[in-house]
């Protein structure tokens, strides 16, 4: 199981990559969503937002509905935002829950690709 810092310090890699990356960001700036994180055995929640190709993390859940929602346990999350293992993998296996339009799945699948693929 990894702590609420290590899952934190994960979402925050994730977005300081993704801000970083000048074609990524380009890519991204007119997909604006909300993305609620859970990590469900912490119970504890946190926001990831995308606004004009900018990423950010914050703890809690979103202030406005999220657009996507994703739940795994600690360990998966931990993985999956520091690219040690595809979101696919977990996904397919059932430890990863994410709640969101099809087209968000995939860009979201496309932009893991791009950071870690």
């Amino acid at each position: 199981m990894a702590t609420i810092d290590e899952v934190r310090d994960s979402l925050t890699s994730f977005a300081d990559s993704c801000n970083e990356n000048a074609q990524l960001k380009e890519m991204n700036k007119d997909w604006n969503r909300t993305i609620e994180v859970h990590a469900t055995d912490l119970g504890a929640d946190f926001t990831i937002v995308t606004d004009n190709g900018a990423v950010t993390s914050t703890d809690g859940k979103p202030s406005t509905a999220a657009d996507m929602i994703i739940q795994a346990d600690s360990e998966v999350l931990t993985q999956v935002f520091y690219g040690e293992v595809s979101p696919n993998e977990p996904y397919n296996e059932g430890t990863l829950r994410v709640q969101a339009p099809e087209q968000d799945i995939l860009r979201l699948d496309f932009i893991t690709a791009m950071l870690w693929g």
